[in-house]
């Protein structure tokens, strides 16, 4: 029976996934993911109060993976800075793969009620700091809110780099440049 029950919210998690990237999450009706994962309306709303609530458990399985196979990959690594070149590589992957996803999401998001935009917003941005801590402690043994804005908004330029400019900034520069800026003496 409990099988059943996750085989089904498997199902629609996976149908959405494929109608979102391919129609965006405002082109996308609650029926479209029910009729792709042949589930009824009802189960839908068994498993998913929203269609919003369902896109954050998108988003929180996604950040959870990433975070998991950072896991994986530091454990590899010995040394920090070849830890930042996997982060990097992980994120060049996924920038290739979702980007014009991203971008379609995000310009669909601004017709989105605002409530809805405000807690996805927060869920999403919440998930990807407790992701962002866990890896800087692994990296360096602590971690501060200084430090997650610098790899978050190297991430972010990395990615605009990838997205907007086509280009690849040298990912061994920048996990040197990061890695040195995280163990940089205050004040110095």
């Amino acid at each position: 029976m409990r099988k059943k029950k996750i085989d089904k919210k498997k199902k629609i998690i996976e149908s959405a996934l494929v109608l979102f990237l391919k129609k965006g999450f405002n082109g996308t009706s609650v029926a479209e993911i029910t009729d792709l994962s042949g589930i009824s309306k009802g189960n839908f709303y068994t498993y998913f109060s929203s269609k919003e609530e369902l896109l954050k458990e998108i988003v929180n399985t996604v950040i959870d993976s990433i975070k998991n196979e950072l896991e994986n990959n530091i454990k590899e690594k010995d040394n920090p800075v070849e830890a930042l070149e996997e982060f990097f590589r992980t994120n060049l992957s996924l920038a290739k793969t979702y980007t014009p996803s991203i971008i379609i999401s995000l310009r669909e998001a601004g017709f989105a009620p605002i409530d809805s935009r405000k807690m996805l917003s927060e869920s999403i941005d919440q998930k990807i700091k407790e992701a962002l801590k866990f890896f800087i402690i692994s990296l360096k043994g602590s971690c501060n809110e200084e430090d997650i804005t610098l790899i978050w908004g190297t991430t972010l330029a990395f990615w605009i780099d990838i997205a907007m400019q086509g280009k690849t900034p040298s990912i061994k520069k920048i996990s040197k440049k990061i890695w040195y800026g995280l163990n940089a003496k205050e004040g110095s």
